[in-house]
This record gives structure tokens, C-alpha cells and sequence, in this order.
């Protein structure tokens, strides 16, 4: 219901508000960008002009569901971080647990739509220039410096030319099969009326 699903991202809110004033200390991170996002969105969902939250949900979604990358990635590159339950939890918590709450409201309440696929892109364009540019003043980011002036620039470019309307287009193609399951189970053997044909397209 609709008042479930405010309690549910008031809590969420609650949760990345908690990440940004007690576990991020650095704002070079693209997970610290994207924490920023999720906590915008969760807002988002309680104000009054929906094109708000269909506006940052589109925009977090592909941030957070790219951020599962950092996985694979600390791996492979044997990142040195420490091993200590309380970093493990640590890292759960900035990139699992945030990551699922986002997946949780996009599927109660799917706002994904082709046509905005380049808000996401635009996004990561914008941390792009960032890290290339702090890296070009003698800085890095990760361990695994991704943002050189060489041949790296190219996967960066991929990744937000391609790997960005990916993700978004994806997301946005798995909730429309979420709406069409939900239509052909409510009232399936009943006549829709025009009423209920309107109840089903709200985002109420």
C-alpha cells in the first residue's frame, strides 16, 4: 500500500542519512556520489510533484545497481583492505545493503522509462571529469588508479556511454515485465472497468 511503501523509504532515508554521518568520510568516492543519490530519492518519494521522484529514482537506480562492480573489482585487482568483521560489515553496508533498499522501492514502485536514460549517463559523465581531473593533479581515487590519461579512458568512456544506458535500459524493461504480470493478476476474470484501467497506470 501506499502508506507501507512511505514507511518503507522513510526508513531507507533514515538508513543512508546514518551511512553519510557515520561510514563516509570522503567525497571522491563514486560510492559516496551514489549514497548522495539514493538518499535523494528516498526523499524524493515523499514530495508532492512526481516527476520529483521519477526524476531521481531514474538516476540512482543505474548508479546503484553499477556500484555492485566494486565487488568483482576488489577481487581482481586484490585490493589491500582490511579484513576485520567490522570492515566487512562496513563494506556491506555501502555496497549491499543501500544497493538493496533501492532494488526493493524500484520494484514496489517502478519509475524506470526508456526516454530517460540520459539522466544516469550524464551522472557519470559528471564523476568522470571529476576523477579525471583530481587524478590529473597528482591524486587517486582507488587503489587501481582507473581514471589515468592513457587507454583507460576508453573503458571509462564505456562505461558510461555504454555500460550506463545498459543497466537503466535493462531495469526499465524488467519493471514493464513486472507490470504486465500485475495486470494479467489483478482481477483476471473480471471485465476492467475504465476506473480500474485508470488505477493500474497511477503511480499512486
Amino acid at each position: 500500500s501506499k502508506m507501507l511503501f512511505r514507511i518503507y523509504v522513510s526508513i531507507a532515508l533514515v538508513y543512508i542519512l546514518y551511512l553519510l554521518t557515520v561510514h563516509i568520510n570522503n567525497l571522491k568516492y563514486l560510492t559516496t556520489w551514489t549514497i548522495v543519490t539514493q538518499g535523494l530519492y528516498f526523499a524524493s518519494e515523499h514530495h508532492w510533484n512526481i516527476k520529483i521522484p521519477n526524476f531521481f529514482q531514474n538516476l540512482t537506480w543505474t548508479l546503484s545497481i553499477f556500484l555492485i562492480v566494486y565487488w568483482p573489482l576488489k577481487y581482481y585487482f586484490n585490493w589491500d583492505t582490511p579484513t576485520t568483521q567490522s570492515y566487512w560489515i562496513h563494506d556491506l553496508m555501502i555496497h549491499g545493503v543501500n544497493i538493496l533498499l533501492v532494488i526493493g522501492a524500484v520494484i514496489a514502485k517502478p519509475r524506470l522509462e526508456y526516454r530517460l536514460f540520459y539522466i544516469p549517463m550524464l551522472a557519470g559523465g559528471a564523476y568522470l571529469i571529476f576523477a579525471i581531473i583530481y587524478t590529473a593533479h597528482g591524486h587517486t581515487i582507488y587503489p587501481t588508479n582507473f581514471f589515468k590519461t592513457d587507454y583507460r579512458l576508453l573503458y571509462d568512456a564505456i562505461a558510461v556511454l555504454v555500460g550506463a544506458p545498459a543497466i537503466h535500459c535493462t531495469g526499465v524493461w524488467l519493471t514493464k515485465q513486472k507490470d504486465r504480470l500485475d495486470k494479467y493478476s489483478i482481477l483476471p476474470t473480471a471485465k476492467k472497468g475504465w476506473w480500474q484501467k485508470k488505477l493500474l497506470q497511477t503511480n499512486d
